[in-house]
């Protein structure tokens, strides 16, 4: 008899485990998804100020050689 109590009660609770998984899974799935959301926004939100931080070192880089450009220019022939 003790076994068959155990077995009906491990059935038992296989049964509720997986009627909190069934409840639960929707909002763990939401849950889930808003996390992959929201990592795939800051991944983007960062790559996004570092090619801004690119562009504008490359853009600094040209103010920077016309200003050695002309500085060279200023000392040749000054």
């Amino acid at each position: 008899m003790s076994l068959a109590h155990d077995r009906l009660r491990r059935r038992q609770l296989a049964e509720k485990y997986a009627e909190a998984r069934r409840k639960h899974a929707p909002r763990a799935g939401v849950a889930q998804q808003l996390k992959r959301l929201t990592h795939r926004l800051l991944r983007n939100e960062v790559a996004e100020e570092k090619a801004a931080a690119k562009r504008a070192a490359r853009a600094g880089d040209g103010i920077r050689s016309l200003a050695a450009d002309l500085d060279l220019f200023a000392t040749n022939h000054g």
